[in-house]
């Protein structure tokens, strides 16, 4: 049986877990070109605490793709739109992100 060192640390979910960061720091790269684009300027400091959720929870849905398997299935791709996407679904979801800020 294998031991959950063994499982948090064998080369699939450390691939998947590198692809789901990888997702994370290309929507915060989106987030920034967008408010460059509109004349903003970007502060990641502002993004801490969405920064760290995103990857807290990419991390943990990595790990846990064997008991979500049957709602999201972990692929490379897959990893990569969850880090992606998962920090914009969650704020989407409850509505928590302002829309008239001066900082992006």
């Amino acid at each position: 049986m294998q031991t959950i060192i063994d499982h948090i640390f064998s080369y699939e979910n450390i691939s998947y877990s590198i692809l789901g960061l990888i997702g994370v720091l290309l929507h915060y790269l989106k987030l920034w070109k967008n408010a460059k684009d509109e004349g903003k300027r970007f502060s990641l400091r502002h993004h801490y605490p969405n920064l760290l959720l995103s990857i807290i929870c990419t991390l943990i849905l990595v790990f846990l793709k064997e008991d979500i398997k049957d709602i999201y299935v972990v692929t490379k791709f897959g990893a990569i739109a969850l880090g992606f996407g998962g920090n914009a679904l969650f704020f989407d979801l409850i509505g928590t992100r302002t829309q008239k800020s001066k900082i992006a």
